[in-house]
């Protein structure tokens, strides 16, 4: 079901394009009171989308943008595919490639609704138009309709992120310039709530079902059924449960590049962590940067899509970063032996952050079980083992320790541990800040406090971070190892710590007795 979709990812390719040769106030245009994005949308098209004739047994996703509708579509998608496979027709021997259509009815050419009239039935059309712009043969064929809605916050924190990185769409400096434009109708699609509030007149139709983003993320199992169901489609138990595993986040994440192009990463989006906005933010009130360069600096990100972390990435990432504007600010997991040679042999400046085994042990227990992408564990024991083994994505504790230690002297490089950080934010910015040579008044560095103290980042954690936000901000306590840890794991612990990091400076930054010890 994860099959390449070549016109899919070319309509993006194109509007990327487009879009990057567009200036902000450029990107939108109206059609019947609604802003709708230059780079994918037109009225040409608009007006030939008159002529689409809706088939009663067409399948029709609607859903406000980012409410998840390429998610949901790639599972109507599959189910479908699913169904048909079950009966061979004629329409099997098609060829898919020469058929296929981008999935979103308002975006294509003047001749796509010509083009439509091919693909074999049942077809499934992805749109984030309002009833009243729709083809009136949707309504008057009775196409079955399957509405997604999402709640606002979310979709707007979703959609904010998601216009910061897709060139097609104008690009916001600041969340609050987002939110100005989301609360009244300058959004590409128009306004979240007319969306909803005309759609709502539409709710308790025959043909239409509605679902939600939330109760479809909470037990997909049963929203696939429930769609199945409407739709009239039936599988067996096996096959539902296929469809499920393919379309969890995971899997979707694994095939995104393949089945949405450069849009897959945008898609499937990820964010960063303390430490890291701790430092943007003190860079960047240093830096002074005027509202153009800082406006540079963002597009850069987006347009390079490049993930903070080092080892995260395709093969061209290092390519691109070359592009980044100084100064790049960038974070690794990785062990010095691991890194490039012109980090530790150059000029760059490496902050090293510590934190207590006992206290890490524990947060990546929670970590662990809550991320899909990582192997989960039934026990605390059964996890604890792996830990004290070093059997854990990026290795062992231990050994990163050990390996770091040996580089102590490097002159360009500062240990500042997890614990001072907490104890005293503004006193450990002061020295980030000397150390890379940032010169701060003492009201910025209080501002900053206050942005990137733990409340304030777990509170904007869904905006900052998506769906990693509530595994990333889970309590930030320091000693909240004592309530986990056996007397016997407690000194496992000790002596391991005692062999591998006693008597080094680490160990001294890490002040093992201060918070390791009952």
């Amino acid at each position: 079901m994860e099959k390449p979709r070549k016109k899919f990812i070319d309509v993006i390719d194109k509007a990327i394009i487009a879009g990057k040769a567009l200036d902000h106030d450029e990107k939108l245009f109206t059609y019947k009171g609604t802003f709708y994005p230059v780079a994918f949308c037109s009225l040409e098209v608009f007006r030939a989308m008159e002529t689409f004739e809706a088939r009663s047994d067409d399948v029709i996703l609607a859903g406000y943008p980012k409410s998840g509708t390429n998610w949901l579509g790639q599972i109507l998608s599959d189910l479908v595919a699913t169904c048909e496979k079950k009966r061979p027709d004629e329409a099997k021997n098609v060829n898919d490639e020469e058929l296929e259509e981008f999935p979103y009815l308002e975006i294509g050419d003047i001749e796509k609704y010509e083009r439509m009239k091919k693909l074999p039935s049942r077809r499934v059309i992805l749109t984030h138009l309002c009833p009243g712009n729709l083809p009136k043969s949707v309504f008057k064929n009775k196409a079955k309709i399957l509405l997604l809605i999402r709640n606002p916050k979310d979709v707007a924190t979703s959609f904010f992120h998601f216009s910061n990185k897709l060139p097609a769409l104008p690009s916001h400096k600041t969340w609050d310039d987002f939110f100005a434009a989301f609360m009244t109708e300058k959004m590409p699609w128009g306004s979240y709530f007319n969306y909803i509030s005309e759609w709502n007149k539409y709710a308790t139709d025959e043909n239409v079902m509605t679902i939600t983003y939330e109760e479809l993320k909470e037990n997909r199992p049963l929203g696939v059924k429930n769609i199945a169901s409407f739709l009239g489609i039936s599988l067996t138990e096996e096959e539902l449960q296929n469809v499920v595993e393919r379309s969890s986040f995971q899997s979707m994440k694994k095939n995104s590049e393949k089945t949405h192009g450069a849009l897959g990463s945008m898609l499937f989006r990820k964010g960063t962590n303390w430490l890291e906005q701790m430092v943007k933010e003190i860079e960047s009130t240093d830096a002074k940067y005027t509202e153009e360069e800082m406006k540079e600096r963002i597009n850069a990100e987006k347009e390079l899509q490049i993930f903070p972390r080092l080892e995260f990435g395709d093969p061209g990432v290092f390519e691109r970063m070359k592009k980044l504007p100084s100064r790049r600010i960038m974070l690794t997991h990785l062990a010095p032996r691991f890194l490039p040679p012109s980090l530790l042999q150059g000029e760059a400046k490496i902050l090293l952050l510590v934190r207590n085994p006992k206290d890490t042990a524990v947060s990546y227990y929670h970590f662990y079980n809550k991320m899909p992408v990582l192997p989960s564990f039934a026990t605390w024991d059964e996890y604890f083992a792996a830990f004290m083994n070093g059997k854990l994505t990026w290795g062992s504790y231990f050994d990163h320790l050990m390996e770091w230690n040996k580089h102590i002297d490097h002159k360009r490089m500062m240990i500042i541990s997890y614990e001072e950080l907490k104890e005293n934010p503004v006193l450990g910015m002061k020295k980030i800040a000397a150390f890379f040579g940032f010169s701060l008044s003492e009201e910025e560095f209080s501002k900053i406090a206050k942005k990137t103290s733990f409340q304030a980042m777990k509170e904007k954690s869904k905006e900052t971070h998506g769906i990693f936000g509530d595994i990333l901000f889970r309590t930030g306590v320091v000693g909240s190892w004592r309530d986990v840890f056996s007397e016997v794991q407690n000194e496992e612990m000790d002596q391991k710590f005692e062999e591998c990091i006693g008597g080094t400076i680490l160990a001294t930054k890490i002040k093992y007795d201060v918070y390791c010890k009952i």
